[in-house]
């Protein structure tokens, strides 16, 4: 048993998060997931399926869970599980958590829309899906990494299932468990919310998914929340700066950047100066450059979306440790989006900003762009807010924009800082 989820629901007004019911058969390995995928999807043959199934088929409901599945990552007894997962300060790689979770979002939502024997409900992908349809990272909403110093020699337990089904998306919630060492308690040390996309195998058009239905007032609590994380994002969509303006007061916050950087340069509004523990944004610039391999690519012969989120969150963290000067470890990741698909053989660009500090605190955005081999066109695949930390819990320099162009990232930072340290707070 987990005993902590319970902890959770009492602060279930901030995060779609609740109480986790267990069963008592094992845990699936980790590495059931994609050949559970590949054998699914050869199941399910579109041409087996009309138009008109597409429209009217009746999708029945399903329950929470329908889809509630779990597996482990056998740190304790796979050796070479552990040198791939194990960071160089000996602890886990948040990055290879990641890409897990970003693998079992996908199997939770294939579990959540397959054909269920009422005679025989196995918890498996053995069986078609209801209609053809590919499920696709659409973004990862949110995630709260509670304790980022794993061990790399004690088994991960992760566990998920939908919590919020749309006409054609999801929400999956997720949780990452790792034993404290000290007795039989398993501790929760993430979570996360990852949006799915139910997609046509051969065109761009969405597919329907099965609606969700409570069982338990559990249940009613858990897709309330979903309802309520829903309403969010879309009101996030509507204030996003790249839509609308600031707010008056983001307005004042901005200009006193201004006022800040010309007192140092005596009035001089053109030549502004900063102190020594002070930064401009511009020269906080990190990147990396790859070529895409086919070892890469996920079910759909397109590169692995944990990949990019892995390969990002890892400049993020040298970005901000290169910041600071020492240690830095990550507490929150907010609103990462997947725009387009990325082939193999494209170059990926990921570059990397710190965009606002408070304390100790760091707000890293990454923006991924891609170049295709063919055409050499570049275009955006990805945007990543990290919320970082000093280890020794020492402030850091404040960072200030040049234009203002980089004066909307400091406020988009800004909003996403104090997003994730509200939701800090209250987890503890």
């Amino acid at each position: 048993m987990l005993p902590s989820v319970r902890r959770f629901l009492s602060i279930g007004k901030v995060s779609n998060f609740a109480k986790v019911a267990y069963s008592t058969h094992d845990y699936s390995n980790v590495d059931v997931l994609t050949p559970g995928f590949i054998n699914h999807l050869k199941i399910n043959k579109s041409s087996s399926y009309s138009e008109d199934d597409y429209d009217k088929k009746v999708l029945e409901p399903r329950r929470i869970s329908d889809s509630r599945t779990k597996c482990i990552i056998p740190l304790s007894t796979d050796e070479e599980k552990q040198l791939l997962y194990t960071s160089t300060t000996g602890s886990v790689r948040v990055g290879k958590i990641l890409e897990v979770l970003d693998l079992m979002s996908v199997y939770v939502s294939m579990l959540h829309n397959r054909e269920i024997d009422p005679a025989n409900p196995v918890m498996s992908l053995k069986g078609p899906s209801t209609l053809p349809r590919n499920i696709v990272t659409a973004s990862l909403y949110k995630m709260d990494i509670l304790q980022s110093n794993l061990s790399s020699n004690r088994d991960i337990i992760l566990e998920g299932y939908v919590g919020w089904a749309g006409r054609s998306s999801l929400d999956v919630a997720l949780f990452v468990y790792q034993n404290n060492g000290k007795d039989s308690t398993d501790e929760l040390v993430m979570r996360a919310n990852f949006m799915m996309a139910s997609r046509h195998p051969r065109e761009t058009r969405a597919v329907r998914i099965h609606p969700l239905i409570a069982e338990t007032e559990e249940d009613e609590q858990i897709i309330k929340l979903g309802e309520q994380s829903a309403l969010e994002r879309k009101k996030d969509i509507t204030r996003s700066l790249i839509r609308t303006y600031p707010t008056n007061e983001e307005f004042r916050l901005l200009h006193n950047n201004l006022l800040e950087s010309v007192k140092k340069s005596e009035g001089h509004v053109y030549q502004p100066e900063l102190r020594e523990d002070q930064a401009w944004i511009s020269d906080t610039k990190t990147e990396v450059q790859l070529i895409c391999h086919p070892e890469n690519q996920n079910v759909y012969g397109k590169i692995f979306g944990g990949f990019i989120m892995k390969e990002a969150l890892e400049l993020a963290q040298l970005n901000a440790e290169m910041f600071c000067k020492e240690r830095v470890r990550i507490i929150a990741m907010d609103d990462v989006k997947f725009s387009s698909p990325v082939e193999i053989g494209d170059f990926l660009h990921i570059t990397a900003f710190i965009t606002n500090t408070k304390q100790h605190y760091m707000q890293v955005h990454a923006h991924a762009e891609v170049v295709c081999r063919k055409t050499y066109v570049k275009r955006t695949s990805n945007e990543f807010h990290f919320t970082m930390e000093t280890v020794s819990e020492k402030p850091v320099r404040e960072v200030f924009p040049r234009h203002y162009s980089h004066g909307t990232l400091w406020l988009d930072g800004h909003r996403h800082l104090e997003k994730a340290l509200t939701r800090n707070s209250k987890s503890h």
